[in-house]
């Protein structure tokens, strides 16, 4: 909610009421949050970094309820150089 809240507030801010967002992508629709997320998953799978920690660090429940009893582990120290590499990525 807070990433929405921000992205709201700056494609909108200082715009009157009912004014159309002034954040848009190339195509030239609204900047919203899941882009953002949309846009880590594209980056993680193309820089070759395992699925299992992309996936935690957006904090997607797994939907197989066996393998998500069994698989407790927030990986953490794996996915550490993961989130590094992506802060790095996008400020230089």
């Amino acid at each position: 909610m807070t990433l929405s809240m921000m992205v709201r507030g700056m494609a909108t801010d200082k715009l009157p009421e009912g004014a159309p967002a002034c954040w848009k992508d190339i195509e030239g629709r609204p900047i919203v949050p899941h882009g953002f997320r949309s846009t880590f998953k594209d980056w993680s799978m193309a820089h070759g970094w395992q699925d299992a920690f992309s996936e935690k660090a957006l904090a997607h429940a797994d939907k197989n309820s066996v393998r998500k009893a069994y698989a407790r582990d927030d990986l953490l120290d794996q996915r550490r150089p993961l989130m590094d590499a992506w802060a790095t990525h996008c400020y230089p």
